[in-house]
């Protein structure tokens, strides 16, 4: 029944050889379209189980309030502007920062209501030592809250309570002064030192500003970070040229990460590719081998978009492993290659040896389709792209390579043989 069956697609392809051809060029050209319309995933999650905390604590990384804050620090090179042109580069950047990617900005503080006001005090929990927090247990007690509440009554019988009254509604044990002691700790360490002038902040030199950005996008989300950056970027360009600005985030980290990868792959690529062809014509002295070559390569880009279309947000290091994937599939077009050199293209031929072919692949397939039952998403998609090239793979060395190869030794090799000789 398999002879029957493949001789009659093999058959009926080789009658409509152009026709298959034609197929074939239109199905890689849009493949290469999609392949550059893709967008990748370059996060760590796809490699973590499902199972555990693990999942968990990344969560809490994605959602720290720590970690979605865009810090940009604004400089004037220019000798000729002073502060007054640096605050109305702040103000201009300040307020083109909008939702979606920016929901809250802060250049300074009131000094009025700098407690109220200063987003550090939101983070407290998240900075705070063991030893801070054993200290504030040991502050809610009868007697402390007690001499606490009559400290603040006393307070408030004063004229400077006018001022201060809402910094006691909003820290009555005054938990916030641990804060500032360490903030005033941090800032004596690093030696920067910043002043609130016009409400914007403002360095003791009157050169350098800040804006700290809240977004909503995670710093391990790549697509997220991509638009992110390019946004604030594009907003940093539309200010005066005597303006100069540095971006202080964890999603460049999470952008140079995959700007490494992406570079690896390249790279990796390039060397397989080189090795291989070098190694065909060294061996095969062949420049036919160029088809058997390709098969992978067709069978690669076609499982890249088929996958992505299927699963959604593919994993760069998926496309890495590619190069790998496309050693195995090459194997077959080997085959393939050398029955037809020796003894012709005939669907006789290419039948006797598509069987063992046929079953080889399907042993490979069964291998990578065990990766389905892992719990982690990323050897999902590693089994589906790997199923998905050599199903490709198989299917273009059986029934389309032949057709353009024939039997016999082609002109670069005789003429190489011919020299030899001489």
């Amino acid at each position: 029944m398999f002879d029957k069956y493949f001789s009659l697609a093999f058959d009926g392809i080789k009658n409509k050889k152009r026709l298959t051809c034609g197929i074939i060029i239109i199905l890689t050209l849009v493949a290469v379209i999609g392949l550059s319309q893709l967008d990748f995933d370059s996060g760590i999650e796809l490699m973590l189980p499902d199972k555990g905390n693990i999942h968990k604590i990344i969560s809490f990384l994605r959602n720290s309030n720590l970690t979605n804050k865009v810090v940009i620090s604004l400089s004037l090179i220019s000798e000729d502007k002073d502060k007054k042109d640096l605050i109305n580069a702040v103000e201009q950047l300040e307020g083109s920062l909008k939702p979606p990617l920016f929901t809250k900005t802060i250049s300074g503080v009131s000094r009025t209501g700098i407690m109220d006001e200063i987003l550090f005090s939101d983070y407290f929990a998240e900075i705070a030592t063991e030893k801070d927090l054993l200290d504030i247990d040991d502050k809610i007690n009868h007697v402390y809250v007690s001499e606490r509440m009559e400290e603040i009554y006393r307070h408030l019988l004063r004229p400077q309570s006018l001022f201060t009254a809402s910094i006691l509604y909003s820290d009555p044990l005054g938990t916030k002064l641990l804060l500032l002691d360490k903030l005033k700790k941090q800032t004596a360490f690093t030696d920067y030192n910043v002043s609130i002038e016009e409400d914007h902040f403002i360095s003791s030199d009157g050169r350098h500003a800040m804006i700290i950005a809240t977004t909503p996008v995670a710093f391990m989300d790549s697509f997220g970070s991509k638009k992110l950056i390019q946004t604030l970027k594009a907003k940093i360009g539309q200010l005066p040229a005597y303006i100069s600005a540095d971006i202080v985030s964890g999603h460049l980290r999470s952008l140079s990460n995959e700007k490494v990868i992406k570079r690896d792959i390249r790279l990796t690529i390039a060397v397989a590719s080189v090795a291989f062809l070098l190694l065909f014509f060294i061996v095969f002295r062949d420049i036919r081998t160029i088809f058997v070559f390709l098969i992978p390569v067709f069978a690669a880009i076609l499982s890249v978009n088929l996958s992505n279309l299927i699963m959604r947000d593919l994993a760069y290091w998926i496309v890495g492993l590619g190069t790998a994937i496309a050693g195995i599939a090459m194997d077959y077009g080997i085959h393939i290659f050398t029955a037809v050199r020796n003894r012709g293209n005939s669907s006789g031929v290419i039948r006797h040896v598509a069987r063992p072919i046929s079953i080889g692949a399907i042993t490979t397939i069964g291998i990578f389709a065990a990766f389905f039952f892992s719990d982690i998403q990323g050897y999902h998609q590693l089994a589906l792209f790997s199923i998905l090239s050599i199903v490709f793979s198989v299917l273009l060395a059986l029934f389309i390579l032949p057709h353009f190869l024939s039997k016999g030794e082609w002109i670069f090799n005789r003429e190489w043989n011919a020299h030899k000789q001489n």
